[in-house]
């Protein structure tokens, strides 16, 4: 092994040492209560809270995803940051404010209790089909990511793909299997800090080492589409389903989590900035990175390994002194179990808590529920480590289609329900599925694929069935709604 891998490795060693030392600091607390186990106690502040949830929505498709996407289309990867930004600025400060409040009201610790006890619904109708959508959509979002991993570790390390995304999981499972949210929502703010300052120390290095010779102009001769046009070497209708992306934040679990964990409510604005200035300095960088990259490599062929979703990798490995290349190869390595984490928490919260619990074994124990939670862990990362070894899907792609699966099942039925009194568990239902249908439907029709990304018409039939059946079954509106709306008047902090 030369210098520069041994540094990197040396690296990677103490990231990984000191992630799995957060597991262990937290685990006993851990094991004390689902809602331990699950919100880290509703105790986490607003910096953390801003951060973490950064960097759990974007994980790979940023540092690798988006980059890539950069040196291919140019200015029109910006388009993707404009709404998702402004989205989740939306979704903490104010539709978030509203979650945390509701959930917090009607003690919920999950996704699907909170749509049982907001909508009544004593049949389960809700939670079963919750619970098979978040288990069929976390396991190919972690599958995707976990692909990352493992073209990343097989770029720098020669590895094969069966070595290299054991070892992505083989991380990851050391710290969330121990210490649950608490430990994850931790080493999610400190992985979220190192993807900000890869995300700022590669683009800067890029700009001084071609500073003063003419980079528009080289760049107009390489490809006068990046720069010279808003749109960049994009269509029109790939730039709508960019803008379209921020609308999916609202329907990932994992990102709501976030908002149901939050310490204070009176604080979530201010999260809700944070968050908003991480999202813009990070994605900004990334699509810097990948149009400066244009100058080292002009065309993919150019490219060490040929795809442009490893430019991160290429340029911390080929270019950087290795200090500098191993603490971004650690930011990428973060970017990617920054949210593949929280996906695998969720989905083991879904299988224990939303079905074996609460339709199984009501009477089980709360240790029982978490111990039980560890080995779902277990079985859901080896089921993503299969599909990230069987997925020729690009990372940018494969990871929008589960990202955009849950925010059209979730995002229209999490807004409607916290502004909308009248809605019913029928519209909520209506919802859940069309958006599952539409976007699977939609992916795997090519022509349709082709001509705009999925999650828009998903997401705008989801929201129009939500409405019209709830408003043909009017007679099921809860009980229960008015005093659980007037709650937002009346709540004081704790």
């Amino acid at each position: 092994m030369d210098t520069t891998l041994t540094i990197i490795t040396a690296i990677l060693a103490i990231y990984t040492v000191a992630l799995t030392a957060m597991g262990l600091y937290y685990s006993r607390k851990a094991a004390s209560s689902s809602a331990e186990f699950y919100l880290g106690g509703r105790s986490i502040g607003p910096v953390v809270t801003a951060i973490a949830t950064g960097a759990t929505g974007r994980s790979a498709w940023l540092v690798l995803g988006m980059v890539g996407t950069a040196y291919i289309f140019g200015a029109a990867a910006i388009w993707a940051v404009a709404v998702y930004a402004t989205t989740e600025m939306f979704g903490m400060g104010h539709a978030g404010k509203r979650l945390r409040i509701f959930t917090e009201k009607m003690n919920n610790v999950t996704w699907p209790d909170y749509l049982e006890a907001r909508f009544g619904d004593k049949q389960n109708v809700l939670r079963v089909a919750a619970v098979l959508i978040i288990v069929f959509f976390y396991v190919a979002y972690s599958g995707a990511l976990l692909m990352s991993g493992t073209r990343m570790f097989g770029y720098v390390y020669d590895m094969q793909p069966i070595h290299a995304v054991i070892l992505c999981a083989g991380i990851i499972l050391l710290y969330t299997v121990t210490g649950g949210y608490r430990a994850v929502v931790i080493t999610t703010y400190v992985q979220g800090l190192i993807m900000l300052g890869s995300l700022v120390i590669m683009p800067l290095f890029l700009l001084f080492r071609f500073w003063g010779t003419g980079i528009i102009s080289q760049l107009m001769a390489i490809e006068p589409m990046l720069i010279s046009s808003p749109t960049g070497a994009a269509s029109n209708t790939w730039v709508i389903g960019q803008l379209a992306i921020g609308l999916a934040s609202w329907g990932q679990l994992h990102i709501l989590t976030r908002y149901m964990s939050a310490k204070k409510v009176s604080a979530m604005r201010q999260s809700a900035f944070g968050n908003g200035v991480w999202n813009v300095i990070c994605a900004a960088g990334a699509c810097f990175t990948g149009l400066l990259a244009r100058l080292v490599w002009h065309a993919p062929g150019d490219i060490p390994g040929g795809n442009p979703e490893l430019i991160t990798a290429v340029i911390a490995t080929e270019l950087m002194h290795p200090i500098m290349g191993g603490l971004i190869i650690a930011g990428i390595v973060s970017a990617i179990v920054s949210t593949v984490d929280q996906l695998l928490l969720t989905t083991s919260s879904t299988v224990t808590k939303d079905f074996y619990q609460a339709m199984v074994n009501k009477n089980a124990s709360e240790r029982t529920i978490v111990r039980m939670s560890r080995v779902v862990l277990v079985v859901t990362t080896i089921l993503a480590v299969i599909m990230g070894l069987s997925e020729n899907e690009t990372i940018f792609w494969f990871v929008l289609f589960a990202f955009g699966g849950l925010g059209a099942a979730f995002g229209p039925v999490f807004i409607l329900s916290v502004y909308w009194k009248k809605m019913t568990k029928w519209g909520a239902l209506s919802g859940m599925i069309m958006g599952l249908v539409v976007s699977v439907g939609w992916f795997y029709t090519p022509p349709l694929r082709a001509l705009i990304y999925e999650l828009v018409p998903a997401f705008l039939l989801a929201t129009a069935a939500c409405i019209l059946v709830s408003h043909l079954t009017r007679k099921d509106i809860p009980e229960n709604v008015n005093e659980l709306f007037d709650s937002l008047n009346t709540y004081t902090e704790k």
